[in-house]
Protein backbone atom coordinates (compact mmCIF):
# COMPACT_ATOMS: atom_id res chain seq x y z
CA UNK A 1 0.00 0.00 0.00
CA UNK A 2 1.54 3.24 -1.35
CA UNK A 3 1.14 6.72 0.45
CA UNK A 4 -0.98 7.68 -2.40
CA UNK A 5 -3.33 4.83 -2.05
CA UNK A 6 -3.46 5.34 1.83
CA UNK A 7 -4.46 9.29 1.56
CA UNK A 8 -6.93 8.22 -0.92
CA UNK A 9 -8.47 5.62 1.53
CA UNK A 10 -8.94 7.80 4.38
CA UNK A 11 -11.07 10.18 1.86
CA UNK A 12 -12.83 7.75 1.63
CA UNK A 13 -15.03 7.87 4.77
CA UNK A 14 -15.51 11.87 4.72
CA UNK A 15 -16.66 11.85 1.41
CA UNK A 16 -19.79 9.28 2.11
CA UNK A 17 -19.60 11.14 5.44
CA UNK A 18 -20.37 13.89 3.56
CA UNK A 19 -22.84 12.51 0.89
CA UNK A 20 -24.87 11.14 3.86
CA UNK A 21 -24.97 14.61 5.57
CA UNK A 22 -26.24 16.40 2.21
CA UNK A 23 -28.43 13.47 1.73
CA UNK A 24 -30.41 13.92 5.35
CA UNK A 25 -30.32 17.77 4.46
CA UNK A 26 -32.00 17.19 1.62
CA UNK A 27 -34.06 15.12 3.12
CA UNK A 28 -35.50 17.33 5.61
CA UNK A 29 -35.52 20.30 3.80
CA UNK A 30 -38.09 18.32 1.61
CA UNK A 31 -40.36 17.35 4.60
CA UNK A 32 -39.96 20.65 5.93
CA UNK A 33 -41.22 21.99 2.14
CA UNK A 34 -44.15 18.72 2.16
CA UNK A 35 -45.11 20.34 6.18
CA UNK A 36 -45.76 23.98 4.77
CA UNK A 37 -47.60 22.75 2.05
CA UNK A 38 -50.01 20.67 4.04
CA UNK A 39 -50.66 23.51 6.68
CA UNK A 40 -51.35 25.48 3.89
CA UNK A 41 -53.99 23.08 2.40
CA UNK A 42 -55.67 21.92 5.48
CA UNK A 43 -56.15 25.75 6.06
CA UNK A 44 -57.52 26.57 3.02
CA UNK A 45 -60.00 23.86 2.98
CA UNK A 46 -60.77 24.95 6.67
CA UNK A 47 -61.43 27.81 5.82
CA UNK A 48 -63.48 27.03 2.34
CA UNK A 49 -65.30 24.62 4.96
CA UNK A 50 -66.20 27.39 7.19
CA UNK A 51 -67.60 29.75 4.56
CA UNK A 52 -69.51 26.77 3.00
CA UNK A 53 -71.37 26.11 6.62
CA UNK A 54 -71.63 29.77 7.24
CA UNK A 55 -73.64 30.27 3.77
CA UNK A 56 -75.76 27.21 4.59
CA UNK A 57 -76.58 29.07 7.79
CA UNK A 58 -77.16 32.57 6.54
CA UNK A 59 -79.08 30.89 3.52
CA UNK A 60 -81.40 28.97 5.76
CA UNK A 61 -81.96 31.77 8.36
CA UNK A 62 -82.74 33.89 5.25
CA UNK A 63 -85.54 31.40 4.18
CA UNK A 64 -86.42 31.04 7.27
CA UNK A 65 -87.95 34.76 7.91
Amino acid sequence: CNEFDAKRLLQVPRKVTSLFALACGSLVVNVQTCRVKLVASLQSKTAANLLETKIAIWEKTRNNN
